[in-house]
């Protein structure tokens, strides 16, 4: 869709919402549409339905915690009831062109809940996470959270940066991977004090801390 069809959806259809186009922060202008769970969307015409069957389930890794330079087991469990699902047309802002590099892409979008656990007790959450799915495959999905720290149930502290901050838990699922690629991988990021994200975390641990 081109800017222009992304605007019409925006203003002629009352199911369609959108981002501000004139907005030159937003790299892309997106346009939302209600799916029901079942309807298929997209290029590759995937439901919610069909990825959740996928990719619900539990996950396990080895997350790397970047100060302390230590390890401990992460677990995330994935609850196959779908909350809302959403088809997302997604479009560059021409506007943005000038800040560099745009990755706009459309997407099935959905939520569910999800257990977000680690063996050392950082986290011991319960959270509502946004699903992505933007592949051919089906059994493929990223999702993320935005929390806060003083909403945290486990003991988890960033390092530094007031408690109010937002963070971020970004996860990719894969429960077909070959063995040579890890099933579950993901990173935890807050913003310093500078505006620059800063990733306090990673599963799994890359070669180099091994």
């Amino acid at each position: 869709m081109t800017r222009l069809g992304a605007i019409v959806a925006c203003t002629s259809l009352v199911s369609w919402s959108c981002a501000d186009p004139d907005d030159e922060a937003k790299p892309c202008i997106d346009a939302i549409r209600d799916l029901a769970v079942d309807e298929p969307a997209g290029g590759y015409g995937h439901s919610a339905k069909l990825v959740m069957a996928e990719v619900a389930g539990s996950y396990t890794a080895t997350l790397w915690w970047f100060q302390s330079e230590t390890t401990t087991e992460v677990t995330l469990e994935i609850d196959p009831e779908i909350l809302a699902a959403r088809f997302v047309k997604s479009d560059a802002n021409p506007k943005y062109l000038e800040h560099g590099i745009q990755n706009c892409y459309d997407r099935v979008e959905f939520d569910a809940r999800i257990q977000f656990n680690t063996a050392d007790g950082a986290f011991d959450e319960t959270w509502i996470a946004v699903f992505e799915a933007t592949s051919s495959q089906r059994d493929i999905a990223d999702l993320r959270v935005d929390f806060v720290e003083e909403d945290i149930q486990g003991s988890y502290e960033p390092a530094d940066g007031p408690k109010s901050q937002v963070l971020r838990m970004i996860a990719v699922v894969m429960p077909n991977a070959t063995a040579d690629k890890p099933k579950f991988l993901g990173n935890l990021t807050f913003p310093e004090r500078d505006g620059d994200d800063r990733e306090d975390a990673f599963w799994p641990p890359r070669n180099e801390n091994m």
